[in-house]
């Protein structure tokens, strides 16, 4: 069955699909690309199956895993976009401390090209 190219997925669903593709369990990469905090593990996996078979996640996935030269440029653009989203949720989160905020806003700073 040949899956149609969806509409482009957002960074977080790109990411959750990348690690399904290596191998992750669906659980495992849902709490990794989002943010699962304070959800219960039943909730967590329900939502990381609904997610696993959204057309869009289904057809990355199986774009990652034969190996579309495309599609893994893509993806590693992703993860540099996820990493800047976690450090501006770090930045503002009100459980992480001053200094880790202080620490994910210089990340943030230097990655684009502030100083």
């Amino acid at each position: 069955m040949t899956v149609s190219k969806p509409a482009e997925l957002t960074a977080k669903q790109s990411v959750f699909a990348d690690l399904i593709a290596g191998g992750l369990n669906h659980s495992q990469s849902y709490r990794t690309a989002y943010n699962a905090q304070g959800m219960s593990p039943d909730t967590l996996k329900v939502e990381a199956h609904r997610l696993s078979r959204h057309p869009k996640i289904v057809w990355a996935v199986d774009r990652i895993r034969k190996g579309c030269p495309s599609t893994k440029r893509v993806v590693a653009d992703l993860h540099d976009e996820w990493v800047r989203m976690r450090l501006m949720d770090l930045a503002e989160s009100p459980y992480a401390t001053s200094s880790i905020k202080l620490s994910a806003l210089e990340f943030l700073g230097k990655n684009l090209g502030m100083f």
